[in-house]
């Protein structure tokens, strides 16, 4: 009997399917387990006879049966299923077939081969279990852990990492660093014999589970190819299962959620796994534990998961229960929109609440939540597919567009969100009564923001046009559903006593009239009324000393409902819709705004001519070239190939620098410039030429500046206008600075004074 830790698994030509566990005993073990897989197909029934006739001689092992059975909605079918013996040759002999009777429809086709595992033993990536093992064969499973656990027993990794000297996207590395757990290597990048020779060596004597590459994907491996492709008798191969080469994706553009996502080609290594960490969706979000947690939720290889969208991992969530309650997957989207009156369309089609906040500043604010809202939402009013729409005994009817959906039994969102949204519950729970220093805080809040993605993308995908089993019925009923929770929850605070400042889809900012502070048991009492007479489950997001909603920086009366900043009771800051918060703001801009939150801090009695004095620092020191270029440095998205802009953006036209030095520039990929003077008015950061510093266009970027800071002073009456007179032209208008006093309020918790005089007072 083998005890251990399912590590990897693929299917191979020759053996089947191949496993490879971390065992108790400390051993990397490969093993053989037979496991055949079945596709089904459904359709004419003559047409299904002649594709009986086509496979009975086929060359590839199968069976062949006629089965009925059932998608999730219940309906049923007439299925000729065709089991392959080996899962290697499921997927070439699915495309032979729908290529020659494109006319019938398919289920459980291009299914993953850790799916299909996962939903027949209950074991995932990285799962404990037992096996009984005979000649290398796997002859029985049995999971030994539950993946719903908070604290699972995982084992310790052995992990190599291997990063350049360089950022190989600006210049050319000499040396490349390999380090494990106790030795630090160098290899020097002149001898490409020497490269091949040396790293194929240490990685076969570390023996890692874990490559993890800086650049990797995009540099490192690509370059060994080109290497082993000039000189065919140099031998290397990384994986720990040495019978295959590895496994090489090419790069890709994509859209979602509104944005082109470039994904660069990919290394994936077999027996061992290989994480490029500039090479992963929201890798950066939670890391190596993170996307440990995830592979284990969705079923889903633990390298791959590190690369793919959370989208990818709920939605093989989704076909997980599908497979496991024993229902189709279909192969193609199946449920299509039903028709609409354009009265149903306006009043269904809505989205999420949005009230608009009051613009600018606010004392003792009390922001609550609710917890997973659109998930809690799904799991507890059964909001799936397959239950929109369908009448019955039980049924619940949605708000407004007057839906019923079925209550009778849990249905597969439903099912498959339950348990998750209960173990990220308890996360959060546990990580409130932790030391936020503490190693043991970092790795779980590192797997509780793995979950809270999955969670996060949830929604999105039931009106997702490419999730095969998705409705936008249910789509418009989940937020049908947030906009009555919302109103009521406002209804209930107003009758508490509370002004209700902003409302955000399912966040709402709550303050006193006379604006004194919220008592431990006032807030308690909110949270209270609101989940017994809501029934979701809502909890406090933040509590302000004070907070500020912006306007849009086109009009000063139009309030921005995602856009404002303010100081919670700790004295940390909560920013959102600023400069900091955009990814193509220049570090130094990010660096400048938390100089003037701090100077913004309650209680420390600074003066706006102490912001006025850090912001002049930073304008000389612009001017005198004291800056580090890689502060200045814009990174921009590019939406398209940069020869396909009309309009020739920054970003397109750095773009079209790197293509002119033969750097490839694809859609979704980061392009990286600064600003210069003169024509093209940009420099590629990842040019080879070299940057002229006397180019450098300061003067924009003091303008950057101080838009960002006059965006962050707005709320005190501080125009653009007028840090361009005390900041750079430094007219300080009046006798000097003079104390502000608000009235009978206590004295001004953002700045306690202000200079010149005369203005701020204008405007209260």
């Amino acid at each position: 009997m083998l005890r251990g830790w399912l590590l990897d698994l693929y299917a191979d030509d020759l053996r089947g399917l191949v496993v490879w566990v971390l065992g108790e005993d400390g051993q990397r073990h490969q093993l053989l387990h037979d496991f055949p897989v079945s596709f089904y197909a459904s359709g004419n029934p003559e047409t299904l006879r002649e594709l009986w006739v086509y496979l009975r001689n086929h060359k590839i092992l199968h069976r062949r049966e006629r089965v009925r059975k059932a998608d999730s909605t219940g309906r049923e079918y007439d299925l000729l299923a065709v089991t392959v013996l080996n899962p290697a040759f499921v997927g070439r002999l699915f495309r032979e077939v729908e290529k020659r009777f494109p006319q019938l429809d398919y289920f459980n086709c291009d299914l993953s081969l850790t799916l299909r595992f996962a939903a027949a033993y209950d074991v995932f990536p990285m799962s404990h279990c037992e096996m009984e093992v005979e000649r290398g064969r796997i002859r029985s499973l049995r999971p030994l852990d539950d993946r719903w656990a908070l604290y699972p027993h995982r084992p310790t990794l052995k992990v190599l990492r291997i990063f350049p000297d360089a950022d190989p996207r600006r210049e050319r590395p000499s040396v490349l660093h390999v380090q494990s757990e106790q030795r630090s290597y160098e290899i020097p990048l002149k001898s490409a014999r020497e490269l091949v020779s040396t790293l194929g060596g240490l990685i076969d004597a570390e023996d890692p589970d874990l490559v993890m590459s800086d650049y990797g994907d995009t540099w490192l491996f690509p370059l060994l190819r080109r290497i082993l492709d000039k000189h065919p008798q140099l031998r290397f191969n990384p994986n720990r299962d040495k019978s295959r080469p590895p496994r090489h994706l090419k790069a890709n553009s994509y859209f979602s959620y509104g944005h082109v996502v470039y994904r660069g080609e990919q290394t994936h290594f077999f027996g061992r796994w290989h994480i490029d960490r500039h090479n992963g969706m929201s890798y950066g979000e939670y890391g190596a534990p993170g996307a440990i947690e995830q592979a284990n939720m969705c079923g889903v290889p633990v390298q791959e998961m590190a690369r793919k969208s959370p989208g990818a991992g709920i939605t093989a969530m989704f076909t997980l229960t599908s497979l496991r309650r024993g229902v189709l997957v279909p192969n193609e989207k199946l449920h299509v929109e039903r028709p609409k009156t354009l009265r149903q369309l306006f009043v269904a089609d809505k989205g999420g609440l949005i009230y608009q906040p009051t613009l600018g500043l606010h004392y003792n604010v009390l922001q609550i939540d609710y917890s997973s809202m659109y998930p809690s939402i799904m799991h507890l009013w059964n909001v799936s597919p397959e239950t929109v729409g369908v009448a019955g005994e039980m049924v619940r009817k949605v708000p407004e567009i007057d839906i019923a959906i079925d209550q009778s039994k849990p249905g597969v969102v439903a099912e498959t969100l339950g348990p998750l949204l209960q173990k990220r519950l308890a996360m959060k729970a546990m990580l409130k009564e932790m030391d936020p220093e503490s190693i043991e805080y970092k790795l779980l809040d590192a797997r509780n923001s793995s979950l809270k993605w999955l969670l996060v993308v949830c929604f999105g995908y039931q009106g997702y046009k490419n999730f095969r089993e998705g409705r936008i019925e249910a789509h418009e009923a989940i937020t049908a559903f947030s906009r009555a929770a919302l109103f009521r929850t406002m209804r209930i605070a107003e009758t508490l006593g509370y002004q209700v400042l902003h409302m955000y889809v399912d966040s709402l900012w709550l303050k006193r009239a006379d604006e004194r502070p919220i008592s431990a048991e006032e807030e308690r009492e909110v949270l209270r009324q609101v989940e017994e007479q809501v029934g979701l489950p809502i909890s406090t997001e933040a509590r302000y000393r004070w907070v500020a909603f912006l306007p849009a920086s086109t009009d000063p009366e139009v309030p921005v409902p995602n856009r404002y900043f303010g100081e919670l009771e700790d004295g940390s800051f909560k920013v959102r819709g600023t400069a900091s918060r955009r990814h193509d703001t220049p570090p130094l801009l990010m660096e400048i705004e938390a100089e003037i939150l701090e100077c913004m801090a309650s209680g420390t009695g600074r003066q706006v001519g102490e912001v006025v004095a850090r912001l002049q620092e930073r304008v000389r020191q612009l001017r005198a070239l004291e800056v580090p270029l890689d502060q200045l440095v814009v990174r921009v998205n590019i939406s398209r190939p940069p020869e396909e802009y009309r309009v020739r953006s920054s970003a397109a036209v750095a773009g079209q620098q790197l293509q002119q030095e033969g750097k490839p520039v694809a859609a979704g990929q980061l392009v990286r410039f600064v600003y210069v003077r003169g024509f093209p008015r940009v420099y590629a950061w990842d040019s080879v030429r070299p940057l002229d510093m006397r180019r450098l266009d300061v003067q924009r970027y003091i303008e950057m500046t101080l838009r960002m800071a006059a965006s962050l002073l707005q709320p005190l009456g501080v125009t653009e206008a007028m840090l361009w007179d005390w900041v750079v032209h430094k007219a300080w208008y009046g006798q000097g600075p003079e104390r502000f006093q608000p009235g009978q309020r206590e004295a001004l918790p953002l700045l306690a004074e202000l200079a010149p005089s005369g203005h701020l007072a204008a405007t209260v």
